[in-house]
């Protein structure tokens, strides 16, 4: 089971990881902080924010369905995980 929740401060850290996602990574910038604060931070938070004002950025196209696997926790297993026979959808994928 997963829970979600927002609050307004939420929004500044979704922007700083977001930025590190389209801008930061599409420029090869290997070392992506996530501090939510500092000059750095904001400089982020106010890059995406005019970039995807003018052009919104797309969502991933990776659809959840696309990750499987083939352990499973198992409690009575020597390190907690077994090894499935098949991999099957991750738990999370087959939310909807």
């Amino acid at each position: 089971m997963a829970t979600s929740y927002y609050t307004p401060a939420l929004e500044p850290r979704r922007q700083v990881h977001l930025a590190n996602r389209y801008i930061l990574r599409a420029l090869g910038i290997q070392n992506r902080s996530i501090k939510e604060t500092g000059l750095r931070a904001e400089i982020k938070r106010l890059t995406y924010r005019t970039i995807n004002k003018a052009r919104p950025f797309k969502s991933a196209k990776t659809p959840l369905s696309n990750y499987v696997t083939d352990l499973q926790l198992d409690p009575s297993a020597p390190n907690g995980m077994r090894t499935l026979k098949a991999p099957i959808p991750a738990s999370f994928a087959m939310a909807s």
